[in-house]
């Protein structure tokens, strides 16, 4: 990718961070409104942050060509690094098929050039019983190698890449039950406890091989596009995975509902509430392009319950997107979807060009630059607080670090002048981000007592 941004800002002033601002919608002039404002009020507080999340997802399912296809794994370490550097990618989703279950190793036979890709997606969620108790393990029954290989080759590297930068990453092991091609002989949903067996199975063999074990379980992805699940069948599953990983020694946090739509969202959680099942994230997909009415009442439901929201899906979201579910639903994770591919389509976070030499051949998708100057930035356990403005052209994001560092992004509609009032008095170091340059260092503000910075932005952009 050339020259390497930096990763974050240390601060020039103890206590204090890094000042960014976005741009994101082009403009002819510089607006000379100088007027215009944003107010920090640091004691109003929201959610506290829990990651940007991808699905471990690359060009290795070639559909085009119908076969599994290698190439990604020798671009894996340049992905890596621009997930964690350029992109600030710190939470994956790693899922879990229900074909898991099953006397026949279909992902190693895919690999190995034994199942075409449309063999193998046949069977993608073929999933059979290994025996009648559903708290006794039959080895011979589960197959582990898709986890496996998303751990080694995935999972563990971004590890190592953010512990190199004192960092965690967040896992989310993510139940994946589609109703698509061969479905086997076994109904997780109308099975709670063969569900519960099969996700605590996985947690076991994690720790077990790798010492790894899942900061969440989001319980089922899509319930609206798997078959025989419904609102009313998540309660059973959370109540009998919950019981079952807890005797294990687990106790992740539980993510649900996951809808397609948002607008099921709450009801679906309602649904698993009234049975008595615990949900820590209340989550939603953005499929049906929610108004705003709609994130306001899962904001709503997740404050009542005392639960935390996330989105943990929509392919072609944007920065406008995320400002509204950062703002009104109040998520504290968000995805968009997978990690790379060679067409720069809205549904990945990078862009692949394996004719460049290495080093070279892995970019910054088009949506994602401006995700990302908020990304690398805003980070896990940082909480949002209030920023206000009276301009529309202005969609200001703040965080308070654990430090008490503040981080500020201001998401400007073009070019344009304006002030934030409100910052604690230091030194703040600033980088930008436009059409044509990425993460610029724009040298330092200086903020004195009176809490004011100015800044401007000359075209649209990033600017932290």
């Amino acid at each position: 990718m050339g020259a390497k941004i930096k990763f974050a800002l240390a601060a020039l002033t103890a206590g204090f961070a890094v000042l960014a601002i976005a741009a994101v919608a082009p403009r002819a002039t510089l607006a000379s409104d100088e007027g215009a404002e944003i107010a920090l009020d640091l004691s109003s507080h929201y959610q506290t942050l829990a990651g940007w999340e991808v699905t471990i997802r690359g060009w290795e399912l070639n559909k085009e060509e119908n076969r599994y296809d290698a190439s990604w794994l020798d671009a894996m370490d340049e992905m890596v690094n621009d997930l964690v550097k350029e992109a600030g990618v710190n939470r994956l989703r790693l899922e879990l098929r229900s074909n898991t279950e099953n006397p026949v190793d279909y992902w190693s036979r895919f690999v190995a050039g034994d199942e075409t890709h449309d063999s193998w997606a046949a069977h993608m969620y073929d999933n059979v019983n290994d025996n009648k108790d559903s708290h006794t393990v039959d080895p011979a029954g589960f197959q582990w190698s898709e986890l496996d290989y998303k751990v080694e080759n995935v999972v563990r590297p971004m590890q190592a890449a953010l512990a190199a930068r004192g960092e965690k990453l967040f896992v989310n092991l993510c139940v994946v039950d589609f109703a698509k091609g061969n479905l086997g002989s076994l109904d997780l949903a109308q099975k709670p406890e063969e569900y519960a067996e099969l996700v605590t199975a996985a947690f076991d063999h994690l720790k077990r091989k790798y010492n790894l074990t899942p900061d969440a379980l989001e319980i089922i992805l899509e319930p609206e596009n798997s078959g025989t699940w419904s609102a009313e069948r998540l309660g059973p599953a959370i109540k009998a995975a919950t019981k079952q990983l807890a005797a294990a020694g687990f106790t992740p946090q539980i993510i649900a509902p996951s809808t397609v739509r948002a607008k099921n969202a709450v009801r679906y959680f309602d649904a698993a509430r009234r049975s008595g099942a615990k949900i820590d994230i209340l989550s939603y997909h953005s499929y049906d392009w929610p108004k705003d009415d709609v994130r306001a009442a899962i904001a709503a439901r997740a404050g009542a319950q005392g639960v935390a929201t996330a989105m943990l899906e929509h392919l072609n979201a944007d920065v406008g997107e995320f400002y509204r579910d950062m703002t009104i639903a109040n998520v504290s994770s968000w995805q968009q979807w997978g990690m790379a591919h060679f067409k720069d389509s809205g549904k990945y976070l990078l862009v692949a060009d394996l004719s460049k030499p290495k080093g070279e051949r892995i970019r910054l998708a088009g949506r994602t630059r401006l995700l990302a100057q908020i990304w690398r930035h805003a980070r896990i356990g940082d909480v949002r607080i209030g920023a206000n403005t009276a301009d529309p052209a202005l969609k200001p994001l703040a965080f308070v670090q654990p430090d008490g560092g503040v981080v500020v992004s201001v998401i400007v509609e073009g070019p344009r002048a304006f002030s934030i009032t409100g910052l604690p008095a230091g030194t703040y170091a600033v980088e930008r981000t436009t059409g044509r340059v990425l993460a610029k260092d724009a040298g330092t503000i200086t903020v004195g007592a009176d809490g004011r910075a100015a800044l401007s932005m000359p075209a649209r952009g990033v600017v932290t």
